[in-house]
């Protein structure tokens, strides 16, 4: 689409930023316009509805008339007519039963054909469709596929929706797991027997934050808990020889049963050293996360009974959702099980631990996919937050929240 026109014989061609009144408030827009004749054809394109084509484009002189019909954010037609003097053009908007508003705007000098703006890079990208259902549990978005694929993590997709555990090998490369260990050691507050623990673990060491962005985990997170989700908390243990087994609980206890029936949280955990059950390995219990519910004390105890011990080599990461029953196998080995705990939430829960202290100098230096596991990357919590200046992160978070 050209830009620049000549505007003696065709006022109306180029493309126009404009601002459209409504009872949304004042929405950008692009027209992207073609005179032909007393014929008007294009697009009109905005920040709070998807790329429309023109309808019954005409002009008469240097007035306009044409309808496009939206369906975001309700279905309705809209009806222009503006007037183009030279670079400006203004006139009207009616919104059928909504009302209707006054439009005014500039030509675009650029022939990029974009709406992007510096002041608000949001309201550049067309509105993807708003989901109107959710996506079933066992199901892999369009969106995650292709990445999953390539990763070779269907089986895994299908373990975690299936049994609500999974274990993928060779997560990382031998010399990444060796500074996780080492990092995990030494941020740790051990005891006189070896056992202990690091809390809020992000902001201590990068390599804390290399571990909850690693390509394979994100992939599951999404996979599990959805397109958008959060960071709930990241957690380090350090267990010794002699140390005690976890009693067999779920992690969703913060939910009262029965439990959903779509995933809220996942836990990877992080192998540094072989699990093994003489080591003090993860226990799953069989066919729990189909029973939606938490295990009574009398069950914590007998399930042990069936527990299965999620062994896998150093290096690799296992995964269960909130719903699995699990503890661990006492250490009965020397040396020790050094593990980090990474939680990923649905995107609407509140996180576990608070990063806001730390979440401007994360973001800046692992970008995107940090943003988003710190919740910066949808609408929730955000206080004045601009429905209209940014409605594409609005219905974003709303497909997030299906999928």
């Amino acid at each position: 689409m050209t830009a620049q026109a000549d505007t003696g014989a065709s006022p109306a061609s180029g493309s126009w930023d404009v601002e459209i009144q409504s009872s949304y408030g004042n929405l950008p827009a692009v027209f992207h316009l073609t005179q032909s004749g007393n014929s008007i054809a294009g697009t009109v394109e905005g920040a709070m509805f998807e790329t429309m084509p023109i309808e019954d484009g005409s002009i008469e002189g240097n007035r306009a008339a044409w309808k496009v019909s939206a369906t975001q954010p309700m279905p309705m037609t809209l009806e222009f007519a503006v007037a183009f003097e030279g670079e400006s053009v203004s006139g009207t908007a009616k919104f059928g039963e909504y009302g209707e508003g006054a439009v005014s705007g500039s030509r675009r000098a650029e022939a990029d054909g974009s709406l992007e703006t510096p002041d608000a890079a949001p309201a550049s990208i067309p509105v993807e469709a708003r989901r109107a259902a959710t996506v079933p549990p066992h199901e892999i978005t369009p969106e995650l596929r292709p990445t999953v694929e390539e990763l070779d993590l269907v089986e895994n997709c299908r373990e975690l929706a299936e049994e609500g555990w999974t274990i993928v090998e060779n997560a990382a490369d031998p010399a990444f797991v060796a500074r996780l260990r080492k990092t995990i050691l030494e941020t740790s507050t051990l005891d006189d027997a070896g056992n202990g623990n690091v809390y809020s673990a992000l902001a201590r060491d990068p390599v804390y934050a290399e571990a909850t962005l690693n390509p394979k985990v994100m992939a599951l997170a999404e996979f599990s808990v959805g397109r958008g989700f959060l960071l709930g908390s990241l957690i380090g243990t350090v267990r010794a020889n002699g140390n005690p087994a976890l009693p067999v609980h779920c992690d969703q206890d913060m939910f009262p049963a029965p439990l959903p029936e779509h995933n809220m949280m996942l836990t990877a955990c992080w192998a540094c050293d072989d699990f093994t059950k003489e080591g003090g390995a993860t226990l799953v219990v069989p066919g729990t996360r189909a029973l939606l519910r938490h295990p009574t004390d009398e069950e914590s105890a007998a399930a042990v009974e069936r527990a299965i011990a999620m062994e896998c080599p150093a290096g690799s990461v296992a995964l269960w959702d909130g719903r699995v029953w699990h503890g661990n196998w006492p250490r009965n080995l020397d040396g020790q099980r050094v593990v980090l705990h990474a939680s990923y939430y649905r995107v609407l829960l509140r996180q576990g631990d608070n990063y806001s202290d730390v979440a401007d100098e994360l973001i800046a230096r692992y970008g995107t996919p940090m943003s988003q596991l710190l919740g910066e990357e949808d609408y929730f919590y955000k206080k004045d937050f601009d429905y209209v200046g940014d409605y594409a992160k609005f219905v974003r978070t709303l497909n997030n929240a299906k999928s």
